[in-house]
């Protein structure tokens, strides 16, 4: 797979979303354009495979990504803002 931007940048992005964010999740959204019926259908078919619409996106993007073999752990020590990163 091509990537669009390197993954310090990447971390980069990231780092910014969780300054500007509240609580303890980051908030991507999807937006579904009600007159497009392919949209509507997508949409109708997750509502109907998943409890949760999150937790269905991240299981399709674990699966798309799966292929590449690692998993990165992240462990924040916020009272000594230190970052750990594990990857297999």
């Amino acid at each position: 797979m091509a990537f669009i931007r390197t993954e310090d940048e990447a971390n980069q992005l990231i780092e910014e979303m969780m300054k500007k964010g509240k609580g303890k999740y980051i908030t991507q959204s999807v937006v579904f354009n009600k007159q497009n019926p392919r949209h509507i259908g997508l949409l109708r078919r997750v509502l109907m495979s998943s409890e949760s619409f999150g937790g269905f996106v991240r299981e399709v993007l674990a699966e798309k990504f799966s292929d590449e073999c690692y998993i990165i752990i992240d462990k924040r020590d916020e009272d000594k803002n230190t970052d750990y990163f594990i990857e297999i």
